[in-house]
């Protein structure tokens, strides 16, 4: 059985389904419980017909909770037509530039996007630039009397190689491996993992780890890009300008070799430092937060299914 919900404002399509396989392990459980009253009345074995009712109750409450789980996917579908809305500077990003929003991914996953692309790589490409023409100065350059007056030039080619290694290149992988997440939790959160655990609940042995599938599915499909949605319009009321930010190339270095070089390498590294800054957030601080919150809730949730007796 597959329902779809095309969502008003947003040309947002939810399809959620229980799988044929979902009703052959119905009539399969059926079938059991049948045999196991049967061969109760015909024993006379009253804990064979306790056994019978107990599975039984649980068969419907498989079925209940199989449409029910569709109907609450459904449920979310709209309610994020209502949500998106609500952050302002999100919508604004995409009004400004002509753009409608068409599913709850799509901001979350342009935000990690501009993170990287915006300023993260073009960030990195620059330090690099700066810390080659750092060593390229401290090798070549010298004064008539011998002395190497760009010599500290090699410390700084050091210092910008350190913070690209140990921190900037770091918080460039996690927002990508973000962003690859995401993608998986739009292909896999209502299309594989929900129909999955519709289908464990309803058998005896596999009922917990059901109630996890079904848990685990809304939460990536639904409150997993809600999370960074969040994330963006936090990050736009701290950065303005964040989506407007493109890392130009590094500038005024006509002047080497010169002692003026020092100085403009020096500012050159602290503008792509000062703007690498804006990954901080979404690079270290934001996921944490986001992976206690979506742990939370799918253990929580998980636990009030498996609670349904």
């Amino acid at each position: 059985m597959r329902i779809t919900c095309d969502a008003m404002d947003l040309s947002l399509t939810c399809t959620a389904y229980i799988p044929d396989l979902f009703w052959i392990v119905i009539s399969l459980m059926f079938a059991f419980v049948a045999i196991v009253f049967g061969l109760g009345k015909i024993l006379t074995r009253s804990d064979l017909e306790a056994t019978a009712r107990t599975e039984l109750r649980e068969v419907v409450l498989s079925i209940a909770i199989g449409l029910g789980c569709v109907g609450m996917a459904l449920a979310l579908c709209n309610t994020t037509v209502f949500i998106i809305p609500f952050f302002e500077n999100v919508n604004n990003v995409f009004k400004g530039a002509n753009m409608e929003i068409p599913d709850h991914f799509r901001p979350a996953e342009m935000y990690l996007s501009i993170l990287t692309n915006n300023i993260g790589v073009p960030m990195i490409i620059n330090l690099e630039a700066l810390a080659f023409t750092s060593y390229l100065a401290q090798t070549t350059v010298r004064s008539m009397s011998g002395i190497n007056f760009l010599s500290a030039t090699g410390t700084l080619s050091n210092v910008i190689g350190f913070f690209i290694g140990l921190i900037f290149s770091p918080m460039i992988s996690s927002i990508n491996i973000q962003l690859l997440a995401m993608s998986i939790a739009k292909a896999t959160g209502l299309a594989v993992i929900l129909p999955a655990g519709i289908v464990a609940r309803a058998f005896k042995f596999t009922r917990e780890a059901g109630s996890f599938l079904i848990a685990l599915g809304i939460g990536l499909y639904f409150l997993w890009p809600i999370l960074y949605i969040i994330n963006y319009e936090i990050s736009l009321r701290i950065f303005p300008t964040l989506d407007l930010i493109v890392i130009e190339p590094p500038t005024n270095l006509s002047a080497f070799p010169s002692p003026d070089m020092v100085n403009i390498l020096i500012d050159q590294m602290f503008n792509n430092f000062s703007r690498g800054s804006q990954l901080l957030l979404q690079g270290l601080v934001l996921p944490l937060l986001n992976m206690t919150i979506f742990i939370s809730f799918v253990r929580v949730f998980s636990e009030f299914i498996s609670a349904i007796r």
